[in-house]
């Protein structure tokens, strides 16, 4: 029980700098910046592609996981064949299954399946931890005040001697 009050008392560094809580924030930031450049791409995608069907060719095996690899016609005639970014255990589809394929003119080897998750799991994934992590660092900051409030207000900090030692900066100079 020592140790776990010395490690998370006011002496102890990690209750003293704010770092833990403004690393969560800035990390979390970049995670929400993330998620919205995908949201902004995959709308451009989503607003610049072209339907077409496509057949489940292959589905192909890594080391644990699924994807399937689509082949498609597309407006000229041509055959284009694309691997699926999603991987899922057990697999998804099965060799002969017929799909709905969104490429752009531009450049039919960006291609991909209509389906939600297809589209936007990392949109999501990306935004719900950078949130997350925002949140925690909004919370750790606030637990970190709250503890500063309480170990200044005690009487064995105030009546030990140490609170002339301990005062804050502005006031020492």
């Amino acid at each position: 029980m020592r140790l776990f009050e010395r490690e998370w008392s006011w002496e102890s560094k990690p209750l003293r700098q704010p770092w833990h809580s403004l690393f969560l924030c800035m990390f979390g930031i970049a995670l929400v910046a993330v998620s919205v450049y995908s949201y902004i791409s995959t709308q451009r995608f989503l607003s610049a592609a072209v339907r077409a069907t496509g057949v489940v060719s292959q589905v192909q095996k890594t080391s644990d996981t699924f994807y399937p690899r689509i082949s498609f016609l597309d407006k000229e005639g041509h055959i284009h064949v694309f691997d699926s970014k999603l991987r899922s255990k057990p697999p998804t589809f099965s060799v002969g299954d017929r799909v709905t394929v969104l490429y752009t003119l531009g450049s039919p080897t960006d291609a991909r399946i209509e389906r939600f998750f297809e589209l936007w799991f990392f949109t999501i994934v990306t935004g719900v931890i950078g949130l997350a992590l925002n949140v925690a660092g909004v919370m750790v900051w606030v637990f970190r005040r709250h503890l500063f409030q309480q170990y200044e207000a005690s009487p064995t900090w105030q009546s030990s001697g140490t609170a002339q030692k301990r005062a804050r900066p502005s006031t020492l100079r």
